[in-house]
């Protein structure tokens, strides 16, 4: 089933009914994700609302006559497992003990790694408007210049986000540590940045930034004054009515309920008439960690099959368009990729991406020094954790950024003294 099949398929005469199911399911997600939630703006609540938005598809679809029986037993019992591994390996968490008695600040080290990650930021995020054109204005906001964004620079471009992460953070550190007007002025850069990416979500990173801060390093859980939750939420409506917009022919209000209900696309293209049943994946260690391995081949000069790099969500746009995506493919939700790769053995690969993905969780929760870099990791480590909840794929996109960001890291700290020795 295509997009536009969907959205005509929700829109009428089926509209009141895909809204009930999306009502129970938010509240039923909510409900039981609760003892991971603990703000309003916990990135553990944003993750429980995307899976609980792509859920309400696969439950509609199968009321409204387009999702057979296998497929959602298949579906209920494999977010069953997910979300019962989740909650019972993170269910001895204490959110009260986060930070360590010893303060290890490093204030030096810090500030010269900001400045790396800045440079690096804006620097690849520059070189990509360059080549691709500003994507909030582009048809397709995913859509590169493979020939020059691939290689070494290419390879920068990935840790881009963790570096824009730190570079948050650290903002809001000298915020809050007497330096506002600077700080305003560098927040308001990276927002308008991350504005023009066009992403409708793109609020929420620094959003999800500020809670981390706030946890991870001031040692509290924040609390968000009601006046500032209505800008906040009409912010990502914004983008999306603008990228509506620049999109010529395309309503802005149609764009934006699309974008609504675009968290369950690989659904709506995985179980209307069995089309998952029809997608073959080879070598699904390696298709589902290419976006790990992947960038590596650069360096070392290896010939991969491209095969190997179609995601599953790919494959299924391909197979119901009759062309292979040129820019953004649906989301690759566990749910789906565990059967395209296994089918009924999918659920021993969710129960262990789930098991995985919790552990890394606790990693990020568990009680370590207060220091803006290691606030950084934390916050990385449950952004991966969190993962397992949306697009499968982008966990081992989070780990290849979590590592390179380590590696940034002990790299800027062998060059520190080697620059600021004549000065000491």
């Amino acid at each position: 089933m295509t997009s536009e099949e969907f959205m005509g398929l929700v829109y009428s005469p089926h509209i009141g009914l895909y809204f009930c199911v999306l009502l129970v399911v938010v509240c039923l997600y909510c409900l039981v994700l609760k003892k991971i939630i603990h703000s309003i703006i916990d990135p553990s609540l944003f993750a429980a609302l995307n899976l609980a938005f792509a859920a309400a598809v696969p439950i509609f679809l199968y009321y409204a006559g387009f999702c057979p029986n296998k497929h959602i037993i298949y579906f209920a019992t494999s977010q069953m497992i997910l979300v019962g591994v989740f909650l019972l390996v993170t269910r001895k968490i204490n959110y009260n003990q986060l930070l360590m008695h010893n303060v290890n600040h490093e204030y030096d080290k810090n500030r010269f790694f900001f400045n790396i990650c800045l440079v690096i930021y804006l620097f690849t995020t520059l070189y990509s408007w360059l080549i691709n054109g500003i994507p909030i204005f582009n048809e397709n906001r995913f859509e590169i210049n493979t020939d020059n964004s691939s290689g070494i620079l290419g390879l920068l471009g990935r840790f881009s986000d963790a570096c824009r992460l730190f570079c948050t953070l650290y903002i809001f550190y000298l915020y809050f540590h007497g330096r506002k007007k600077y700080s305003l002025i560098l927040m308001l850069l990276l927002v308008g940045i991350s504005m023009m990416s066009g992403s409708k979500g793109f609020i929420i990173s620094f959003v999800r930034a500020y809670f981390f801060y706030s946890v991870f390093y001031a040692g509290k859980m924040p609390k968000v004054k009601k006046k500032y939750i209505l800008p906040i939420a009409a912010m990502p409506f914004c983008v999306i009515l603008l990228a509506g917009y620049a999109n010529g022919g395309l309503s802005s209000v149609l764009y934006f309920g699309y974008r609504l209900l675009a968290n369950g696309d690989t659904y709506w293209n995985a179980y209307p008439y069995s089309v998952i049943d029809n997608i073959k994946v080879g070598m699904p260690v390696l298709n589902i960690t290419s976006i790990f391995w992947g960038p590596f081949r650069h360096i070392f000069g290896f010939d991969v099959d491209k095969s190997l790099f179609e995601t599953v969500g790919a494959l299924l746009f391909e197979y119901n368009y009759r062309v292979y995506p040129d820019g953004g493919a649906p989301n690759s939700q566990l749910s789906i990729v565990s059967y395209a790769f296994y089918k009924w053995g999918g659920l021993l690969m969710t129960a262990i991406m789930a098991l995985i993905g919790s552990r890394l969780y606790c990693m990020g929760y568990k009680r370590a020094p207060q220091n803006i870099y290691v606030c950084c990791k934390r916050a990385l480590l449950v952004m991966m954790g969190l993962a397992v909840f949306g697009d499968i794929y982008l966990f081992f996109n989070g780990l290849f950024n979590y590592l390179l960001f380590v590696g940034l890291y002990k790299s800027s700290n062998v060059l520190y003294p080697l620059i600021y020795s004549e000065k000491k």
